[in-house]
């Protein structure tokens, strides 16, 4: 049991260290960048929610879900 623990913590690891490598290339990719594209957003952000319109503040809630992470 304890053996497949060490095995789970050390794939997630790897999936991490995978990721991070991702994130270096887009990075790299985009530090100089002349305009924003459709393509450029993709790749950093997953979804946006836009929440209802409230009146009264004249303002709405707005979440990013990004594809990359600090």
């Amino acid at each position: 049991e304890r053996i497949g623990v060490i095995e789970q913590k050390l794939a997630e690891c790897e999936e991490r260290k995978l990721e991070e490598k991702d994130m270096e290339k887009i990075l790299a990719k985009y530090t100089k960048i002349d305009s924003l594209t459709r393509n450029t957003l993709d790749e950093f952000i997953s979804k946006i929610h836009v929440g209802y319109y409230n009146e009264e503040t004249q303002s709405r809630n707005i979440e990013i879900e990004w594809n990359v992470t600090a």
